[in-house]
């Protein structure tokens, strides 16, 4: 008597049950991704890093608008419209340095 054994063969393929989007909320160059494609993720893990320098110069920016604003605050008058010369006398907004409660908002925005 001779045992045989029963096997088979089959092409498949396998197929997430879920599937998610990914959509940033910022733009930014990537520092590096923390998960590998397949991984089970859970909400709240922590997917990538974004390279924080742009996000850095830019609360430095506002900043350093803030500091000026403040330091201008006690010289600074508010002009609504005003007659520029040579241009037929048409009226031309001004364009008015922000004020110190303007960036402050900001740099509050920029913080988070």
């Amino acid at each position: 008597m001779r045992v045989i054994a029963d096997q088979d063969e089959y092409v498949g393929r396998f197929v997430a049950v879920d599937a998610i989007e990914v959509r940033a909320r910022v733009s930014g160059y990537l520092e590096a991704i923390h998960f590998k494609d397949g991984q089970l993720v859970k909400k709240g893990d922590l997917l990538f890093t974004i390279d924080r320098r742009p996000f850095e110069a830019s609360l430095a920016q506002t900043q350093a608008n803030l500091a000026q604003a403040r330091a201008r605050s006690p010289f600074v008058r508010v002009v609504g419209f005003a007659m520029v010369p040579h241009t037929r006398n048409f009226p031309t907004r001004r364009t008015v340095p922000a004020s110190p409660s303007i960036c402050e908002h900001r740099v509050q925005r920029a913080e988070g």
